[in-house]
């Protein structure tokens, strides 16, 4: 018990408030999370929501398949995507 007294006034466990970030997540609510951990300086980090299961679907069938929406459509009708 003294030593962990001890270390605790030497080791600080908590994170400056300029590290941690809240925000709201459309699924999940308001939640805190660390800053980036890791400083780049050309490719700097950002905190963002997590994309929900099947979000970004149409826009990447679109941008890198090359698919229409019908043929979008298709695809989920048939029960290949979400």
């Amino acid at each position: 018990m003294i030593l962990s007294d001890l270390l605790a006034e030497v080791i600080k466990i908590e994170p400056p408030v300029e590290e941690i970030c809240e925000m709201d997540d459309p699924v999940a609510g308001e939640m805190y999370l660390p800053g980036v951990t890791v400083k780049m300086s050309k490719t700097p980090g950002r905190i963002g929501p997590v994309p929900t299961p099947g979000q970004h679907t149409d826009e990447i069938i679109s941008s890198v398949l090359g698919y229409d929406s019908s043929a979008i459509s298709s695809l989920r009708s048939a029960g290949a995507i979400a």
